[in-house]
């Protein structure tokens, strides 16, 4: 299975009501090299958040778009 990759400027949709946007700022690895994005919100600039790559590849939690 080919193992699927963030980059900075992906956008993404929570899988949720709401259905919040998010764009990737960066991308890096934690201390114990886990890779991680820094996601900033669309709809609100101020809201930012960091989860882990494999969180944001979860098709249940959320979807890339175009």
């Amino acid at each position: 299975m080919k193992k699927q990759s963030v980059e900075v400027g992906q956008r993404f949709r929570e899988r949720t009501a709401w259905g919040a946007e998010w764009e990737v700022e960066y991308v890096y690895q934690d201390g114990v090299r886990i890779p991680h994005a820094r996601l900033r919100s669309l709809r609100s600039p101020v809201d930012a958040r960091t989860l882990a790559i494999e969180a944001l590849l979860d098709r249940d939690r959320f979807e890339r778009v175009a």
